[in-house]
């Protein structure tokens, strides 16, 4: 499971324990005193997964493993900012693509619609378009496609409201490869 939102310290990760799901993996704000942000990764007991590597930023915006599921894997968690995102994901792109390994899975609340076309009611340009190419140029680099939009290519369907907008956006996703024969069903 990909959570987001966990606004916990490292400290009160124990708080996050189920007995089920018990590798987990966080990355969570150390900077500020205050529980913001935060994401992390459930496993369950039963998913053969060997970890190499976490890596994780200090803001608690992402969180990725590497390991074998069979096959090399990159799991990728991440919890988007509101503001300044442009900025975000251009650094976001060029620290994430150093990890980036085998099969990816990158999944969690992007607070930005990939497009607004389809994944924003009323359909009308964000501010984000810098933002989206950036996600988008990562897409374009390592063959990643949006699972949710490539399995319903003419639906609209939403994850968020906003209130005080008037407006209901598609803000979160999963982007991997699309399937290529019967062996790629690891992620």
């Amino acid at each position: 499971a990909f959570v987001q939102e966990t606004h916990t310290h490292k400290c009160n990760e124990s708080l996050l324990q189920d007995p089920f799901y018990t590798r987990i993996w966080s990355s969570s704000n150390v900077s500020e005193h205050k529980k913001t942000k935060g994401v992390a990764i459930f496993l369950h007991n039963r998913v053969p997964f060997q970890l190499d590597s976490v890596e994780r930023d200090q803001g608690g915006w992402w969180l990725a493993l590497t390991g074998l599921l069979e096959e090399k894997v990159t799991l990728v968690n991440v919890y988007g900012p509101i503001d300044h995102q442009a900025q975000y994901w251009k650094a976001w792109k060029q620290e994430i693509t150093s990890f980036l390994q085998g099969h990816i899975l990158i999944g969690g609340d992007f607070n930005l619609a990939l497009d607004p076309h389809w994944d924003r009611h009323p359909g009308r340009p964000d501010g984000a378009q810098k933002s989206r190419q950036s996600i988008q140029k990562l897409m374009r680099q390592f063959q990643l496609v949006d699972l949710w939009r490539m399995e319903n290519p003419g639906e609209r369907e939403f994850t968020f409201h906003s209130v005080p907008h008037h407006s209901y956006s598609r803000i979160d996703f999963f982007l991997r490869r699309p399937l290529l024969g019967s062996g790629d069903n690891i992620c």
